[in-house]
């Protein structure tokens, strides 16, 4: 029993509270980033054969880049 007047502790009332802090005090985050990858294919012909000697090359044009 409680006296009138007196609230009784819910453990549930801190849950919300606690997990927001918790997210607000993170001081360390990651994205899915990737610094590095590999890209592998063969370059044809519209004959479909196999181009040897080929130059290739890759334009990323969100970053405005090239590479050959």
């Amino acid at each position: 029993m409680y006296r009138r007047g007196l609230m009784r502790f819910q453990p549930t009332q801190f849950l919300f509270p606690s997990l927001l802090l918790l997210i607000c005090l993170s001081t360390e985050l990651h994205a899915q980033t990737s610094t590095s990858g590999g890209l592998t294919g063969v370059v044809t012909d519209l004959s479909h054969s196999v181009a040897l000697g080929a130059d290739v090359e890759i334009r990323n044009t969100a970053k405005g880049m090239t590479q050959s």
